[in-house]
């Protein structure tokens, strides 16, 4: 009779208990595991952002370098223009006063 009881307590108590027990644990770890899986995802998303935000940068950069180089070269032909031009004119003036 005792062992019939045992039986029962096992059968009726302790197994459903056990049972609930496990069912949570693993609810628990597909929570986890599902948990770590989105913040991996949001990770690498984070990553993607900040390499395509630090490509726009470069790129910004050497647009601007561009940009400077084409100024200076501008610059340096207006320059060369401007000498050209003062050269013609003391080389009119020079023949001026020649004649």
């Amino acid at each position: 009779n005792a062992i019939h009881s045992l039986y029962f307590f096992v059968g009726s108590v302790a197994l459903p208990k056990m049972k609930a027990i496990n069912d949570r644990q693993f609810s628990w770890q597909e929570e986890k595991e599902e948990e770590e899986e989105e913040e991996e995802e949001e990770e690498e998303e984070e990553e993607e952002e900040e390499e395509e935000e630090e490509e726009e940068e470069e790129e910004e950069e050497e647009e601007e370098e561009e940009e400077e180089e084409e100024e200076e070269e501008e610059e340096e032909e207006e320059e060369e223009e401007e000498e050209e031009e003062e050269e013609e004119e003391e080389e009119e003036e020079e023949e001026e006063k020649n004649t």
